[in-house]
């Protein structure tokens, strides 16, 4: 038996990178980035309707992160992001991703989800 030691949403790194060596030293493998609200490293895709600015992809802090989870091994998932941080992660992002816990919008659409 085995298992992978994962980070749902980003929060406890705050906007420390320096927070990411430590949980990777602790044994973080795979990092969710948001979990369904804006935090330091991007917008998540909201559970259900909120009032909200304008929601954006990956901030600067959220760029390093990529960077630096990349190379540390540390598997980024991009579940609960919304669609501009997933691009942001897809252009900044060298190795794989994962979205092991996405809807498929193909079964399941929300009226207020922009269509790609």
């Amino acid at each position: 038996m085995a298992f992978i030691l994962g980070m749902e949403g980003a929060e406890p790194l705050g906007n420390d990178i320096e927070m990411l060596r430590i949980f990777y030293k602790l044994g973080l493998r795979v990092l969710t980035f948001t979990h369904s609200r804006r935090n330091y490293v991007g917008d998540g895709a909201f559970l259900k309707p909120q009032k909200s600015g304008t929601p954006g992809g990956l901030t600067p802090f959220g760029v390093e992160v990529v960077e630096q989870a990349e190379k540390l091994g540390i598997i980024i998932d991009v579940s609960h992001l919304n669609d501009p941080g997933f691009w942001d992660v897809i252009e900044f992002s060298k190795g794989p991703i994962i979205a092991p816990h996405s809807n498929c919008r193909a079964l399941v659409k929300s009226s207020k989800e922009p269509h790609r």
